[in-house]
């Protein structure tokens, strides 16, 4: 019934492919795209309908199985918060991955990403030590690992880490640049509570020991705590 409704259109001169599911003896699924063509006798009227039927079940796979890792790939994303990202060097062009905006307090689509918006939500002397790694990497090495400071839409301040590429045409002039960039504010918490920390016993090791051999004035131990 669904077949036959599809093709009463046809002999109003719409031909329009569309996609019809059939299932195997077995139960399997067929995905076909049926392509119909109107078919006039010798006097050019209307006489009945051909149709091609193409199988496209492997396109289908391959697209849900597509699906699948897209869907794998933002949980991980937002697992880790890490997003990916890539910078047009010809148009200017910047796309961001959804976890992109979600890191900066954002939600996908809330703004048009644009180096005015980077600048706007990384320190100045951030963004200048970019700069210039950036320029750095077109006239040397093509990868870059730079962490800096980055501000959300709540204006609180968080660390991150961009690690990218510079891809090149056939010229050797830059034209795309990939990467991908994380926060990594949970481990330079870590990093800085664990310098303290050691910081923190050496202290206390260095005023234990001048206490017991009075080889240390109070006024050291302040220059060393300081």
């Amino acid at each position: 019934p669904e077949y036959h409704s599809q093709l009463s259109p046809q002999k109003k001169g719409k031909i329009d492919s569309y996609e019809i599911i059939w299932k195997s003896k077995t139960g399997k699924k067929i995905y076909t795209i049926v392509s119909p063509r109107q078919q006039l006798n010798s006097k050019g009227k209307y006489s009945g309908i051909f149709t091609v039927v193409t199988d496209i079940s492997n396109s289908k796979n391959i697209e849900k199985q597509l699906r699948k890792n897209e869907k794998r790939l933002k949980a991980a994303q937002k697992i880790g918060r890490i997003g990916n990202w890539s910078y047009d060097c010809v148009s200017g062009e910047i796309f961001l991955s959804e976890e992109m905006y979600r890191l900066f307090g954002y939600e996908p689509g809330d703004f048009l990403p644009s180096l005015d918006f980077i600048k706007e939500h990384v320190p100045e002397s951030d963004f200048q030590r970019i700069e210039e790694i950036f320029q750095d990497c077109l006239h040397g090495s093509s990868e870059f690992n730079v962490g800096f400071r980055f501000i959300l839409k709540d204006n609180k301040i968080r660390y991150g880490q961009i690690i990218g590429e510079i891809l090149y045409d056939k010229n050797k002039e830059p034209k795309l640049c990939d990467g991908v960039f994380r926060d990594v504010t949970v481990w330079k918490q870590s990093e800085d509570s664990l310098q303290w920390e050691l910081q923190l016993n050496r202290i206390l090791t260095t005023v234990s020991e001048s206490l017991i051999s009075h080889s240390v004035s109070f006024p050291e131990i302040s220059a060393i705590i300081l």
